[in-house]
Parts: C-alpha cells; structure tokens; sequence
C-alpha cells in the first residue's frame, strides 16, 4: 500500500512536496512539511531557516565574558555556528 504523497503549489506558481522542500532547505522534513501547512507564500515557505534564537543568545553570552581558550576551542565553534 502506497502512502499518496501531497503536492502544495506556492503563490509563485511552484509546486513543492515536504521531501523536496527539506531537500531544498537542509531541513528535516517534519520542519518543511510544518512550513508547508502554514502558509503558501512563497517567500516565507522558501526562505531559509537560521539559528535559533536560544543558539543566538548563547553565541552572545559566550562571546561577551571573554573565556580563556588557549585551544581555540570556542572560537572554532562560534564561528562554525554563524558561518564565518
């Protein structure tokens, strides 16, 4: 038995299914399929997701009490983090 896979069709015309847009974002498809169900704008279905905002605030904090980091262990991690 085959599960029928649903199609949604944006406000630009494109049609995308979960799998695609997960795909298409790097996103698990649980995250793309709740975008999906939402709304079907196009730019905020297609526009990519960033860092949460809890990851945000501990970027912050870690950078501004200036931590010893002989190894450049945070430093590494930071700015993997934000894409440097």
């Amino acid at each position: 038995m085959h599960k029928k896979i649903k199609v949604y069709t944006l406000s630009d015309g494109t049609k995308w299914t979960a799998d695609e847009l997960a795909e298409y974002l790097d996103v698990p498809r649980k995250a793309a399929a709740s975008r999906l169900a939402q709304t079907s704008d196009a730019d905020r279905v297609l526009k990519p997701f960033g860092l949460p905002r809890i990851s945000r605030k501990i970027i912050n904090d870690v950078k501004s009490r200036n931590y010893y980091d002989a190894d450049g262990h945070w430093k590494r991690i930071l700015n993997t983090s934000l894409g440097v």
